[in-house]
């Protein structure tokens, strides 16, 4: 065993054995934190790794320009001496800005790809100095604020060439870098037009204006995730969703949201109570504010001329009601509660309206009551997007 590895074995012993042990610190595995009291930055150890590796690899979900301008120096100095490095980011949210990717486009040592799918999110560093790779892995995204101000964790620990720890985790880049896009000036192009219409959409989730004495509310984690997955379907040429999510997580501000995105002009919401309709169009008014008007449709009200109705099953499923409806009248339909498809009549629904619909019968067997249940999930061609909850 060589000096180094030597080394790197003692500075092993004392991060993850004994803390008595006398090792090279370099080597140690350390936790790498924003912390203003200080001095120490994540920014710091990057810059660092830059300054001293033969090739680096990054793979993280998020960058924007900020972020790039922190690192910008460092990068100048490596395409100076022709040191090699690959980026991975990802489109997941269109969170990355596109100005960040034309930035780092502008070093011909650096190879830059962009994950597509929804699901990339990692934050990971890798840099190669001889026989010895440092790793760096946790919370930090490429972006100004993760590598100085906020509170994030990452750790940062050596291995040699050899290591499986190392072997695994080039393989794992390596792959996700294969399957990725390319980032050229067509790309960024098309994927800038995807990013400002994210960025006014978000705008006015967060806009300061105040609705029934509350402030606009944004999506919780949940919701962020289903909304990327129901653009990814969408993008895929899909008019269909369906929701299974528990109580109380979100799932009509989720459709709220979704519905802000498409902006319909006529827009519809069935649910099997009033209470629950009412309970909705507060919902939706928070989110939408006055942008549309709203009004109920059930067995003492029914306001047709508004934007959105929220309507009970018990009034609208009847063909006295239905036959007030064009064909195309709405161009979203939310269908709340389907396991209690038996109340809904759908079977009236496509002779009154003209319209097709695919019909899947999914029979659940509880075994612990013995009971059967079927959910009824249903779909309007035209429409721009359905819900079925369950």
């Amino acid at each position: 065993m060589d000096s180094k590895l030597k080394e790197l074995a003692e500075s092993i012993k004392t991060g993850f054995i004994n803390k008595e042990v006398i090792s090279l610190k370099e080597l140690r595995p350390q936790l790498v934190i924003n912390d203003k009291a200080s001095g120490k930055k994540v920014l710091s150890i990057l810059e660092k790794e830059l300054s001293n590796c033969d090739e680096f690899w990054f793979s993280v979900a998020f960058i924007t320009t900020s972020g790039v301008a922190t690192i910008i120096n460092a990068l100048r100095k490596l395409q100076v001496l022709k040191i090699k490095g690959k980026i991975l980011t990802s489109q997941y949210l269109n969170f990355t800005q596109p100005e960040a990717l034309r930035r780092l486009k502008q070093f011909d040592n650096v190879e830059l790809r962009i994950a597509t799918d929804n699901d990339f999110h990692s934050k990971g560093y890798l840099f190669k100095k001889g026989g010895i790779y440092n790793l760096i892995i946790g919370s930090s995204n490429l972006t100004a604020p993760a590598l100085s101000e906020n509170k994030e964790w990452n750790l940062k620990i050596s291995a040699s060439e050899d290591s499986d720890l190392i072997n695994k985790t080039i393989i794992e880049f390596k792959n996700s870098f294969l399957n990725a896009k390319v980032v050229d000036e067509d790309f960024i192009a098309k994927y800038e037009l995807e990013y400002k219409e994210q960025y006014r959409y978000n705008e006015k989730l967060v806009e300061g204006r105040q609705i029934l004495g509350e402030q606009y509310p944004e999506p919780n984690k949940m919701q962020i995730e289903a909304l990327a997955n129901i653009a990814k379907l969408r993008k895929q040429g899909q008019d269909k969703a369906l929701l299974i999510s528990a109580t109380g997580t979100g799932k009509t501000y989720l459709s709220a949201f979704d519905a802000k995105r498409q902006n319909p002009k006529k827009f519809l919401f069935v649910v099997h109570r009033t209470n629950i309709a009412q309970a909705a169009m507060k919902t939706f008014l928070k989110v939408f504010g006055n942008t549309k008007t709203m009004g109920l449709y059930n067995g003492a009200s029914q306001d047709l001329d508004h934007d959105f109705i929220f309507a009970t099953v018990q009034t609208i499923s009847k063909k006295v009601h239905l036959l007030k409806f064009s064909p195309t009248e709405f161009e979203y339909i939310v269908i709340d509660e389907t396991h209690r498809a038996g109340l809904y009549h759908i079977k009236d629904w496509p002779t009154i309206l003209n319209q097709s619909f695919y019909w899947a019968c999914l029979r659940l067997l509880n075994e612990l009551t013995g009971m059967m249940y079927f959910v009824c999930l249903i779909t309007p061609l035209h429409t721009k997007s359905v819900y079925t909850e369950h």
